[in-house]
């Protein structure tokens, strides 16, 4: 059979509110996902290839084979389905690594999704389940449509109107963030129960296309104690502010901020703002994007 080629998009948290932390370590959260489209994994996969699964990364930088969370959503999903994998994976990496944007477990709900729409094997909720047991993020991305998250970020609910396009600046500094590291940083005392009022609030805005209210409802809990650890993301959030970003903020673990615009205009004059006032930092990589 031909190659089959697929895309693989990010994510970011337009809100994410720390509400406890359970009994296995793992925290409880009312977040809202939003897909975005502007910088995506292409995937390259071969369903009639040599026995076994085979993963290979175009970037020597990012692990192949069994370190490849590509590898373990495939070989779950034989194992579930009863199918013999005889599957080869190219991944060309484009989303930043270890950078808050789902990357990972958007490479593997593609591979999950495309198995499954080659083989159909698994119902929705079994697939479902699946994905679950991969990653948190992973179920989010099995659909790429908005959706509040709650439990541990699996339990969603898709926002069902449809909203204007919001123009984002993506800015990843060039370095990763450990998930275990910014979540061990969290101050349990401040646990809460989700905030219903401004969840109420943010999803108005976001489907009337109320940028300012927007900006004014976005929320990270573990963004505090990033922009402390790492000044270089507070003179990065200042660049884009001082551009005319309606707010800036960390999507996920970090370390990747993301910019909200009023406009494609506005979308233009902060990433430009960026290049220039960070021209000198290579490893700095700024993405116009939308969700």
């Amino acid at each position: 059979m031909a190659d089959i080629r697929i895309s693989s998009c990010c994510k970011i948290n337009l809100f994410l509110q720390v509400t406890g932390r359970r009994s296995d370590g793992y925290h409880t959260l009312s977040t809202l996902f939003l897909p975005v489209r502007g910088v995506e994994d292409e995937i390259i996969c071969d369903f009639s290839a040599q026995a076994g699964i085979e993963v290979k990364s175009l970037d020597p930088d990012i692990p192949s084979g069994k370190d490849n969370l590509i590898y373990r959503a495939a070989e779950r999903y034989a194992q579930v389905s009863g199918v013999t994998p005889e599957w080869s994976f190219i991944l060309d990496k484009k989303v930043p690594v270890a950078a808050g944007l789902g990357g990972g477990s958007s490479n593997a709900a593609a591979v999950l999704q495309a198995l499954n729409t080659y083989y159909r094997k698994l119902d929705s909720v079994q697939l479902h389940k699946l994905a679950s047991g991969i990653g948190a993020d992973v179920p989010f991305f099995l659909e790429s449509v908005p959706a509040w998250a709650e439990g541990i970020g699996d339990e969603l609910v898709p926002v069902k109107e449809k909203y204007p396009v919001l123009y984002l600046v993506l800015a990843n500094p060039g370095f990763p963030v450990g998930v275990r590291w910014s979540y061990g940083k969290l101050d349990a005392s401040k646990f809460a129960p989700a905030d219903i009022e401004a969840k109420e609030k943010l999803t108005r805005a976001l489907v009337s296309g109320n940028t300012d209210g927007i900006s004014a409802l976005c929320r990270n809990d573990l963004g505090d104690a990033l922009f402390v650890k790492f000044p270089l993301l507070q003179m990065m959030r200042r660049s884009m502010l001082d551009a005319g970003a309606g707010c800036v903020q960390v999507s996920g673990s970090g370390p990747t901020l993301f910019a909200v615009c009023r406009s494609k205009e506005v979308q233009r004059q902060v990433a430009e703002r960026m290049r220039k006032d960070f021209q000198n930092n290579s490893g700095i990589r700024i993405f116009e994007c939308e969700a």
